[in-house]
Parts: structure tokens; sequence; C-alpha cells
């Protein structure tokens, strides 16, 4: 996050890049006072900024087009006939280390199960290498082909710690559920046994495990897609609108605490969810 960048050698170089680190803090946290309300996209965010900024930010979650991203109806099934030949697990990001897809790919060696990974990025190269045979990449693709491939996974794979972490919520739009990592924007998003599967350790063993105990047919697509109509973007909208005008209002009585209602709850019991008043209720319902 405070990384300058360039090459950190001499002494001098780690003195100066420490004392422009501490002078870009101090000015990012007295910046940030300067800031009446706040607004982040998940709970993972909100208490990043407590953490480090010691203030309450509303929780209004990105939008998703769950109008695109839908389950396939009658004579809507798609053009590529790859993504159906057999079952496959699914996985759509950059291919970035953050991402941890190498988790994935050392997860499924050895296993039955295909995985179809689609995205680009640095460490695509050095993924192909480690990967087996069941193991398929995709360059980027489009949306069209991309929700095509949501339709037909199995399940969707999130290996990395996300703030939010889009792309399984499309996935849950279109009826699949996810195995995610139990940290992050997943335990958002992410019901327990009704839209997917934690795994606790970041670690291929523990992927590997909770594909191997993954179920298809646990999963009704229809209360998954249900749980994702809650991103949608007509909800962002109002959400934000609702945020603003609320901002606005206070700001004319000079009011700076937050008085407004939660808008977003999250799926998972496990995020505490900060309100800046007591007895504040939440907003935002199915």
């Amino acid at each position: 996050m405070w990384h300058v960048g360039g090459n950190v050698n001499t002494p001098f170089d780690h003195a100066l890049e420490s004392l422009t680190m501490s002078y870009l803090r101090m000015w990012d946290v007295v910046a940030t006072r300067r800031v009446d309300f706040l607004a982040c996209n998940s709970y993972t965010v909100q208490g990043r900024i407590r953490k480090y900024y010691g203030r309450f930010a509303e929780v209004i979650p990105p939008p998703v087009d769950t109008s695109f991203f839908a389950p396939a109806q009658n004579g809507d099934d798609g053009a590529d006939g790859a993504s159906r030949a057999e079952p496959y697990y699914l996985v759509v990001c950059r291919l970035k280390k953050y991402k941890r897809v190498d988790l994935a790919v050392e997860a499924f060696r050895g296993l039955q199960e295909r995985l179809v990974i689609i995205g680009d990025g640095p460490e695509r190269k050095a993924l192909e290498r480690a990967a087996g045979p069941n193991v398929i990449f995709l360059p980027q693709a489009d949306d069209v082909t991309v929700r095509d491939y949501y339709r037909h996974a199995l399940a969707f794979l999130m290996p990395a710690h996300e703030d939010f972490g889009i792309a399984p919520v499309e996935a849950m739009a279109c009826g699949k559920p996810v195995i995610a990592y139990r940290r992050g924007g997943a335990l958002d998003t992410v019901a327990e046994g009704t839209t997917g599967l934690f795994f606790d350790r970041q670690t291929p063993r523990a992927l590997r495990d909770a594909v191997l105990a993954f179920d298809p047919a646990l999963f009704d697509a229809r209360v998954v897609r249900g749980r994702a109509i809650r991103y949608d973007t007509s909800r962002f909208k109002s959400a934000f609108a609702e945020f603003v005008a609320s901002c606005y209002e206070r700001s004319t009585r000079g009011a700076t605490a937050w008085g407004a209602k939660t808008h977003f709850q999250p799926e998972s019991a496990e995020v505490p969810v900060e309100v800046s008043a007591p007895g504040v209720e939440a907003a935002w319902s199915d």
C-alpha cells in the first residue's frame, strides 16, 4: 500500500523510504479528517478505514448487472460449446499474485475434475507451467463469453482475500455457488451452505478438500441467484442516492456523526457490523 517503488538497496535508500512513508501516512490521515462522510464497498474495507483512520464508513456494495448475468433461458444457451463439453470449476480474474490462482492450479493437480481459468496477467506463464492437463487457460474474454462459462460451471472458485469480489457475485447471479477463502469480501457475499462453501486456510490442500466436499446437488440455483439480486445495479443506485442525500441533509445541519441506517448486511455472521450510533437498524433487506 505504501511502497514507493524502484530499487531500495542502501541504508540511505531505506531511511529515505521510511521517512517518506511516515510523512505520507500522516498526510493521508490528516487529509481524511477533512472528509465529512465516507462510503466503502465492503466490511473488510470498513474495518480497514476504522483501524487506520479512526472513521466510520457506510458500506455500499458495488453494482452487478443481474439482468445480464442470469441463468440461460430456453433458446439462449450461449455459443461456446467448449464450455459445456465436460463439467468444470471456474476462475475468472486478472492473473496476478494476490489473486492466488496458484492455489487453484496446485489444488487440481491429480484430480479428475477440470478447472477453467479465464484471464491474462503477469502470472500466466508461470501458472501454465505449473498446471496439470486438467487445467485449461483461456484469454481475457468479453462479458457474453464469461457469462456462458459462469452458466455451465459446477462452481466458481475464489482463492484470494478480496476487498469485495464482483466476479463471484456475477457467478451467483447466474445461479452458480462459490467456493471461497473465508476472509474478506467473501464473508459479505457468500452464505455458507446456501450460496457456497468456505475453506479456512489459504493452501492448495484446503481448497482441494473443499472441492472434493462440494456437491452441486445441494445448491438451488434459484436461491443462489436470489441472494445475488441484492447487489443489482438498481439497488446500488438507490442506496448510493440515499447516502448522498443523507450526507447533504446532515451537512446543512453541520452534523458529522453518522445517523442514517446501514444499507447493507453481510451474509456471514462472522462479519462485525459497525454503525456509529446505538440502535441503528439495517435497511438493506432481501
